[in-house]
Protein backbone atom coordinates (compact mmCIF):
# COMPACT_ATOMS: atom_id res chain seq x y z
CA UNK A 1 0.00 0.00 0.00
CA UNK A 2 1.47 3.25 -0.97
CA UNK A 3 1.93 6.05 1.51
CA UNK A 4 0.34 9.48 1.03
CA UNK A 5 3.78 10.87 1.28
CA UNK A 6 5.21 8.68 -1.37
CA UNK A 7 5.47 9.64 -4.99
CA UNK A 8 4.09 6.93 -7.21
CA UNK A 9 6.75 5.13 -9.13
CA UNK A 10 9.39 6.18 -6.76
CA UNK A 11 11.03 4.10 -4.16
CA UNK A 12 12.07 7.13 -2.16
CA UNK A 13 9.99 8.56 0.60
CA UNK A 14 8.56 12.02 -0.05
CA UNK A 15 10.92 13.65 2.39
CA UNK A 16 13.85 12.38 0.42
CA UNK A 17 12.22 13.59 -2.75
CA UNK A 18 11.67 17.06 -1.29
CA UNK A 19 15.25 17.17 -0.14
CA UNK A 20 16.44 16.03 -3.48
CA UNK A 21 14.29 18.68 -5.15
CA UNK A 22 15.67 21.37 -2.89
CA UNK A 23 19.18 20.26 -3.66
CA UNK A 24 18.45 20.40 -7.39
CA UNK A 25 17.00 23.88 -7.15
CA UNK A 26 19.99 25.04 -5.20
CA UNK A 27 22.36 23.60 -7.79
CA UNK A 28 20.41 25.19 -10.61
CA UNK A 29 20.51 28.55 -8.87
CA UNK A 30 24.25 28.18 -8.32
CA UNK A 31 24.71 27.31 -11.96
CA UNK A 32 22.77 30.41 -12.99
CA UNK A 33 24.86 32.54 -10.70
CA UNK A 34 28.04 31.03 -12.08
CA UNK A 35 26.82 31.40 -15.65
CA UNK A 36 26.16 35.17 -15.26
CA UNK A 37 29.09 37.33 -16.18
CA UNK A 38 30.64 38.92 -13.18
CA UNK A 39 29.63 42.52 -12.83
CA UNK A 40 32.54 44.88 -13.09
CA UNK A 41 33.21 46.58 -9.88
CA UNK A 42 32.66 50.31 -10.24
CA UNK A 43 35.86 52.31 -10.84
CA UNK A 44 36.84 54.62 -8.05
CA UNK A 45 35.82 58.20 -8.73
CA UNK A 46 38.61 60.40 -10.12
CA UNK A 47 40.33 62.59 -7.64
CA UNK A 48 38.87 66.08 -7.50
CA UNK A 49 40.59 68.54 -9.86
CA UNK A 50 41.81 71.63 -8.13
CA UNK A 51 40.51 74.63 -10.07
CA UNK A 52 43.12 77.33 -10.20
CA UNK A 53 41.71 80.82 -10.14
CA UNK A 54 42.34 82.71 -13.39
CA UNK A 55 45.33 84.99 -13.12
CA UNK A 56 44.38 88.40 -14.41
CA UNK A 57 47.43 90.59 -15.01
CA UNK A 58 47.30 93.71 -12.99
CA UNK A 59 46.60 96.72 -15.12
CA UNK A 60 49.82 98.60 -15.53
CA UNK A 61 49.43 102.21 -14.57
CA UNK A 62 49.31 104.45 -17.58
CA UNK A 63 52.30 106.72 -17.46
CA UNK A 64 51.57 110.33 -18.29
CA UNK A 65 53.05 111.38 -21.61
CA UNK A 66 56.59 112.54 -21.17
CA UNK A 67 56.94 116.25 -21.54
CA UNK A 68 58.83 117.07 -24.69
CA UNK A 69 62.30 118.32 -24.00
CA UNK A 70 62.76 121.87 -25.13
CA UNK A 71 64.41 121.95 -28.50
CA UNK A 72 67.96 123.17 -28.49
CA UNK A 73 68.27 126.51 -30.16
CA UNK A 74 69.94 126.33 -33.53
CA UNK A 75 73.41 127.72 -33.89
CA UNK A 76 74.90 129.66 -36.73
CA UNK A 77 73.78 132.91 -38.30
CA UNK A 78 72.01 133.59 -41.57
CA UNK A 79 73.56 135.76 -44.22
CA UNK A 80 73.19 139.51 -43.88
CA UNK A 81 73.43 141.82 -46.88
CA UNK A 82 74.13 145.55 -47.21
CA UNK A 83 72.96 147.64 -50.18
CA UNK A 84 74.90 150.05 -52.42
CA UNK A 85 73.90 152.79 -54.83
CA UNK A 86 74.46 152.68 -58.56
CA UNK A 87 78.19 152.61 -59.28
CA UNK A 88 78.81 153.44 -55.59
CA UNK A 89 81.79 151.98 -53.76
CA UNK A 90 80.46 152.82 -50.29
CA UNK A 91 77.32 151.39 -48.66
CA UNK A 92 74.05 153.28 -48.53
CA UNK A 93 73.83 155.67 -45.60
CA UNK A 94 71.05 153.70 -43.92
CA UNK A 95 73.30 150.64 -43.84
CA UNK A 96 75.61 152.26 -41.27
CA UNK A 97 73.65 151.00 -38.23
CA UNK A 98 73.34 147.51 -39.68
CA UNK A 99 77.08 147.25 -40.34
CA UNK A 100 77.69 148.51 -36.79
CA UNK A 101 75.46 145.69 -35.49
CA UNK A 102 77.62 143.18 -37.38
CA UNK A 103 80.74 144.74 -35.84
CA UNK A 104 79.23 144.55 -32.33
CA UNK A 105 78.45 140.88 -32.84
CA UNK A 106 82.00 140.13 -33.95
CA UNK A 107 83.36 142.05 -30.96
CA UNK A 108 81.27 139.97 -28.52
CA UNK A 109 82.11 136.64 -30.24
CA UNK A 110 85.93 136.57 -30.59
CA UNK A 111 85.94 133.18 -32.33
CA UNK A 112 83.53 134.28 -35.04
CA UNK A 113 84.78 135.14 -38.52
CA UNK A 114 83.12 136.79 -41.49
CA UNK A 115 83.49 136.52 -45.26
CA UNK A 116 82.23 139.53 -47.23
CA UNK A 117 81.02 138.75 -50.78
CA UNK A 118 80.76 141.83 -53.01
CA UNK A 119 78.29 141.89 -55.92
CA UNK A 120 77.17 144.22 -58.72
CA UNK A 121 74.27 144.39 -61.13
CA UNK A 122 74.87 143.50 -64.78
CA UNK A 123 74.92 147.07 -66.06
CA UNK A 124 78.35 148.07 -67.31
CA UNK A 125 81.26 145.91 -68.32
CA UNK A 126 82.24 142.70 -66.60
CA UNK A 127 85.62 144.18 -65.65
CA UNK A 128 84.03 147.25 -64.09
CA UNK A 129 81.43 145.18 -62.26
CA UNK A 130 84.11 142.88 -60.87
CA UNK A 131 86.10 145.88 -59.68
CA UNK A 132 83.01 147.41 -58.07
CA UNK A 133 82.17 144.16 -56.28
CA UNK A 134 85.67 143.84 -54.81
CA UNK A 135 85.72 147.50 -53.76
CA UNK A 136 82.34 147.20 -52.05
CA UNK A 137 83.44 144.16 -50.02
CA UNK A 138 86.63 145.98 -49.00
CA UNK A 139 84.61 149.04 -47.94
CA UNK A 140 82.51 147.05 -45.48
CA UNK A 141 85.64 145.28 -44.19
CA UNK A 142 87.29 148.65 -43.55
CA UNK A 143 84.32 149.79 -41.45
CA UNK A 144 84.47 146.63 -39.33
CA UNK A 145 88.23 146.91 -38.79
CA UNK A 146 87.83 150.59 -37.92
CA UNK A 147 85.29 149.56 -35.29
CA UNK A 148 87.76 147.15 -33.66
CA UNK A 149 87.38 143.82 -35.46
CA UNK A 150 90.76 142.16 -36.13
CA UNK A 151 91.56 142.20 -39.84
CA UNK A 152 92.46 138.48 -39.85
CA UNK A 153 88.86 137.67 -38.95
CA UNK A 154 87.53 139.41 -42.06
CA UNK A 155 87.87 138.02 -45.61
CA UNK A 156 86.65 139.69 -48.79
CA UNK A 157 85.72 138.35 -52.24
CA UNK A 158 84.23 139.96 -55.35
CA UNK A 159 81.87 138.20 -57.77
CA UNK A 160 80.94 140.98 -60.21
CA UNK A 161 77.45 140.43 -61.65
CA UNK A 162 77.74 136.65 -61.86
CA UNK A 163 75.70 135.84 -58.74
CA UNK A 164 72.49 137.89 -58.83
CA UNK A 165 70.03 137.76 -55.96
CA UNK A 166 67.90 134.61 -56.32
CA UNK A 167 64.65 135.33 -58.14
CA UNK A 168 65.74 138.78 -59.35
CA UNK A 169 66.92 139.98 -62.74
CA UNK A 170 70.65 140.52 -63.13
CA UNK A 171 70.03 144.20 -63.95
CA UNK A 172 68.05 144.78 -60.73
CA UNK A 173 69.59 147.32 -58.37
CA UNK A 174 69.17 144.91 -55.41
CA UNK A 175 72.19 143.05 -56.80
CA UNK A 176 74.43 145.95 -55.79
CA UNK A 177 75.23 144.47 -52.39
CA UNK A 178 77.73 142.93 -49.98
CA UNK A 179 76.68 139.67 -48.34
CA UNK A 180 78.19 138.83 -44.94
CA UNK A 181 78.59 135.10 -44.21
CA UNK A 182 79.46 134.35 -40.60
CA UNK A 183 81.29 131.36 -39.22
CA UNK A 184 80.17 131.05 -35.61
CA UNK A 185 78.77 128.69 -33.00
CA UNK A 186 76.58 131.42 -31.54
CA UNK A 187 72.88 130.80 -31.02
CA UNK A 188 70.61 132.12 -33.71
CA UNK A 189 69.04 134.57 -31.25
CA UNK A 190 72.46 136.18 -30.75
CA UNK A 191 73.09 136.78 -34.44
CA UNK A 192 73.41 140.30 -35.78
CA UNK A 193 70.09 141.62 -36.98
CA UNK A 194 68.45 138.40 -35.70
CA UNK A 195 65.07 140.10 -35.52
CA UNK A 196 65.37 141.41 -39.04
CA UNK A 197 64.47 139.28 -42.00
CA UNK A 198 67.58 138.66 -44.06
CA UNK A 199 67.49 140.75 -47.16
Amino acid sequence: MSSAFEVPGEDLPSSAWVGSLATGVACAAAALVLARPAEASPAPPPPPVAVQPAVVPAASPVAPPAAEAPKAEETGCPEVSFGFGNEATGPLEEEGARIAALGAFLASHPSAKVVLHGHADSRGSEIENLRLSKTRAAAVAAILVRDGVAAERVTTQGFGAFQPTPGREATDGINRRVVAQLTTDAKSSECPLAKEKAR
